[in-house]
């Protein structure tokens, strides 16, 4: 099967699973919206900012370089496995000791009580790396996105029958641990991984120099995702991160799950081609541009839908968060691009730019948000990580086409320019439609802005001649 042939199964089997997915999470979320208070939302984002640094340091980059490196017997999988235990143990272990210390930072000791149950976690996450890495490096697309899509489903729904039943916020803490335990059994069965009493060091030193400079990635890349949320909760308080959080979780729904339906695909692929740059540079150009095509006028899209989406999935008490949103949304293209990008570091070998990129990151973030938190302006804060990803994105790119694919960075402008013109499009059209429209039931105007995009953006991509492109990409074996 080509290059092109294995993308395009993987990225279209990820697609349908993980919409499918995003579905489900959305009803399920806008169900314990109005059953739960923006301050309890708030108290569960707090730790679960933390639990997310435990299983990224537990990990150590582990993944990435089982998918990578080509030469790794069963032998070897097996040591790195029991290497995942011991580790998945240890910062088990860590983490509850940690609650203490979050407990006292924020002067509340449930955080003591919610991390005992949350160490769980971070064990099950870790011993989760080799059997889901394993299941990458074999592009079994499909089984890995059944297993999301029904854990999800299944975590869910107890989530959201306990939360009737008047359990409060402890359901946030239930639900990912129920879902981790299924994912762990299914994927740990269907990789066909055995348990052995065996370490092996010459194993270890086989992903050793790619996966200490990936777990240094990971964690700069965790503080520049997190660090306004760390923040925003101690300086601006619990209340004010629920409604930020709110926000910023729905606009990486956007993100995420695209980047989602990608980077599992990208890095088992490329890595079967890694020695062939050019083929991987025209392969990832393309799929850079389809990126842009759809997610600037979407970023238009959820700029101008934003009080209709916040009002429709979360209630009427999330109303602070409309303006945040809108403002974060603008962000969702540059962040499309940005996390994909990542993909082409590690095919190449290249972690340690990729922890260089981390660092110059976490540093344009922090300058980026520190205004905002000065002057306790929520507003503020969300134009301060605008401005930080665009500026990020400009370093990212520059060094992917000088130091990985030896290109003009110009090249990176020129391909901007058709999907700035269709996003323009996109602009007026709702810009006209919510000048003129008068209409206060959300359910019809997000029907009437959804139909004004649709026809702004065939529009936009009919008078740039982009549809042949799309028909080429998508359509064309």
């Amino acid at each position: 099967m080509s290059l092109k042939a294995e993308l395009k199964s993987g990225l279209i089997i990820n697609f349908i699973a993980r919409y499918s997915g995003v579905l489900i999470q959305i009803v399920i979320l806008g169900i314990l919206s109005r059953l739960l208070t923006p301050k309890e939302f708030g108290f569960v984002a707090v730790i679960m900012v933390f639990l997310t640094f435990f299983e990224m340091i537990s990990s150590m980059g582990i993944g990435p370089a089982v998918i990578q490196e080509k030469t790794l017997s069963e032998e070897d999988n097996s040591t790195i496995f029991n290497l995942t235990i011991i580790l998945g143990l240890l910062f088990g272990i860590s983490f509850y000791f940690f609650s203490f210390v979050i407990a006292e930072f924020y002067q509340n000791n449930e955080y003591i009580s919610v991390g005992k149950y949350l160490s769980l976690i971070v064990f099950l996450s870790s011993l989760n790396i080799v059997p889901l890495s394993l299941l990458k490096k074999s592009k079994e697309f499909k089984k890995i996105a059944m297993i999301g899509v029904s854990g999800n489903l299944i975590s869910g729904s107890i989530a959201v029958y306990l939360a009737f039943g008047g359990m409060g916020y402890f359901v946030l803490i239930l639900r990912p641990i129920i879902g981790s335990i299924y994912v762990f059994i299914l994927t740990y069965r269907i990789s066909r991984l055995r348990f052995r009493f065996i370490f092996n060091l010459e194993t270890l030193k086989k992903i050793a120099q790619f996966s200490i400079f990936q777990s240094l990635a990971d964690i700069l890349y965790y503080f520049t995702k997190n660090l306004d949320n760390i923040l925003i909760s101690k300086i601006i308080g619990i209340e004010a991160l629920g409604f930020y959080d709110k926000a910023y979780k729905l606009m990486v729904y956007a993100v995420q799950n695209l980047t989602s339906v990608m980077n599992p695909v990208l890095l088992p692929v490329f890595s079967s081609y890694k020695d062939d740059s050019d083929l991987i540079y025209n392969s990832y150009s393309k799929l850079s541009k389809i990126l842009t095509l759809f997610g600037l006028p979407l970023s238009v899209y959820l700029y101008f839908t934003g009080e209709e989406i916040i009002y429709i999935i979360f209630g009427n008490q999330w109303g602070q968060s409309v303006p945040i949103f809108k403002i974060l949304a603008l962000s969702v293209w540059m962040q499309l691009i940005l996390i994909s990008c990542g993909s082409i570091f590690q095919v190449s070998g290249r972690s340690d730019l990729l922890f260089v990129n981390g660092i110059v990151s976490s540093v344009i973030l922090v300058c980026g948000i520190s205004y905002g938190l000065i002057k306790k302006d929520l507003i503020l804060v969300a134009v301060g990580v605008l401005v930080a990803f665009f500026i990020t994105i400009i370093f990212s790119y520059w060094m992917m086409f000088n130091k990985i694919f030896k290109k003009n960075f110009s090249i990176f402008f020129k391909e901007l320019i058709t999907p700035f013109l269709i996003s323009v499009i996109v602009f007026i059209c709702l810009y006209l439609t919510t000048r003129f429209l008068h209409i206060k039931n959300h359910y019809e105007t997000l029907i009437i802005k959804s139909f004004s995009t649709l026809i702004g953006f065939l529009c936009g991509i009919y008078i740039t001649k982009e549809y042949k492109l799309l028909i080429k990409v998508l359509f064309k074996k």
